[in-house]
């Protein structure tokens, strides 16, 4: 591909709005999982009474069920990535 190609893609206003547009979904979900891991990571290091407070009469405690939920938010973040390219302004 030739350079003069490339330029007449770069300078597309299409090209330029699903640039903008997976930035913008890219930063925001990096944020929401930073979220979601930091978070996890002060309650271990501050919450050790609240994460060890046991559910019911088991074995199972409120860490556990949190520790499951951070792992979960995994897969339907990277499944979402795929599916809103798919739905993005690259498909109209």
């Amino acid at each position: 591909m030739a350079v003069n190609d490339r330029n007449s893609i770069f300078d597309n206003a299409n090209f330029k709005a699903l640039v903008r547009e997976r930035t913008r979904f890219g930063v925001t979900l990096t944020i929401v999982m930073l979220v979601i891991y930091y978070g996890f990571i002060l309650l271990v290091a501050f919450g050790k009474g609240f994460l060890a407070t046991k559910i019911g009469g088991g074995v199972t405690t409120i860490g556990m069920i949190i520790g499951l939920a951070v792992i979960l938010s995994v897969p339907p973040a990277g499944c979402e990535t795929p599916a809103w390219m798919l739905r993005g302004p690259c498909c109209e």
